[in-house]
């Protein structure tokens, strides 16, 4: 469970890390370095998710700890972000921190987890994304299913 636990997390952080969109250009910088674009920075709060195009329960999906009732990804013009999610007085119930590396021309998100709730981490999960009026769509590969996170900003 905490395998699916993490995978779904990395998901999540990687979806709002990679909501911007947007081609490059010779003078962009940012493109090389792997930094969000600027539509992608911010707060995103996570609305649905889909496996294989069913829809399914935000909490199976990121396989929330009971007190949780929303989840939220905080993405920084440097590439770092947070995960978390919160009860409903607003307190942190779980967090997961990193950076990203996004790939702006080809759709997707490379997360690098540095650490969660439980302490140091050290793991890497790609993302496929989409960008676009105020939405973030995150596509990841779990066990064999196609999981799709859609976030707002």
């Amino acid at each position: 469970m905490l395998g699916s636990r993490l995978t779904a997390r990395w998901l999540l952080f990687v979806t709002a890390l990679l909501i911007g969109c947007g081609g490059s250009s010779p003078t962009d910088e940012d493109d090389e370095t792997g930094h969000p674009p600027a539509a992608m920075v911010g707060l995103w709060i996570f609305q649905s998710a889909t496996e294989n195009g069913n829809s399914i329960p935000l909490a199976d999906a990121l396989a929330w700890l009971p007190a949780t009732v929303q989840a939220r990804l905080n993405v920084e013009a440097n590439g770092g972000y947070q995960y978390e999610e919160v009860d409903q007085a607003g307190g942190q119930v779980w967090i997961e921190y990193g950076f990203a590396f996004v790939d702006q021309e080809g759709g997707t998100i490379e997360l690098n987890v540095q650490g969660d709730s439980d302490g140091p981490a050290s793991d890497e999960v790609l993302l496929n994304y989409t960008l676009g009026a105020g939405v973030l769509s995150l596509e990841t590969l779990e066990g064999g299913s196609t999981v799709v996170f859609t976030l707002t900003s």
